[in-house]
């Protein structure tokens, strides 16, 4: 059988990178030197000995026993963590009594003038007032009723005196030419 240099040259480096994987210094003087002998068949005979001329299995020195396995799994025992439990007291509850406001009846809301007041014409002793409301326009002289709550009390320049009455009072109002009374 004939080995090429070749083949030679990469077992060589193959072994060299496994030391240098290991992590083991290569020092070629205590390598276990290899040799090759010619492989027979082994007999089924069972015996302690190896019979002659079989390769016998390669033995790691005692030294290199104690190095790290690339190819084993190792399984670290780890105690398991025990939870951390965060516990705070619960919040600190203050009884308020606020004392409610005793309401009395609300006055009643008078009722405002919805017409806006848009000029007058007419004599100076007998005028009469112009109102607008929602495109509607109504005319009144003074003592007319406008609306349902409301009465004209007099007619000025720039300004109208509306009186309006309800059950429990009576009240006038001055309205402003232009504007209503809102």
């Amino acid at each position: 059988m004939r080995v090429s240099s070749l083949t030679v040259l990469v077992g060589a480096l193959a072994a060299a990178s496994g030391w240098f994987v290991r992590g083991i210094p290569f020092d070629p003087q205590t390598a276990p030197k290899l040799q090759a002998s010619p492989v027979r068949a082994v007999s089924s005979t069972s015996s302690a000995e190896p019979p002659d001329g079989v390769i016998e299995p390669l033995r790691i020195p005692a030294a290199l026993h104690g190095s790290r396995n690339l190819f084993a799994y190792v399984t670290h025992d780890v105690a398991p963590r025990q939870p951390v439990v965060l516990r705070s007291s619960p919040p600190v509850v203050a009884v308020v009594t606020v004392p409610m406001p005793v309401q009395e009846n609300p006055a009643p809301s008078r009722p405002r003038f919805p017409y806006r007041y848009i000029g007058r014409f007419g004599p100076e002793r007998n005028p009469v007032a112009a109102f607008a409301l929602d495109g509607e326009i109504v005319t009144a002289r003074p003592g007319d009723r406008i609306g349902q709550h409301f009465r004209l009390r007099s007619v000025g320049l720039e300004t109208v005196e509306v009186e309006a009455s309800t059950k429990e009072e009576n009240y006038s109002e001055r309205v402003a030419l232009g504007g209503s009374s809102r």
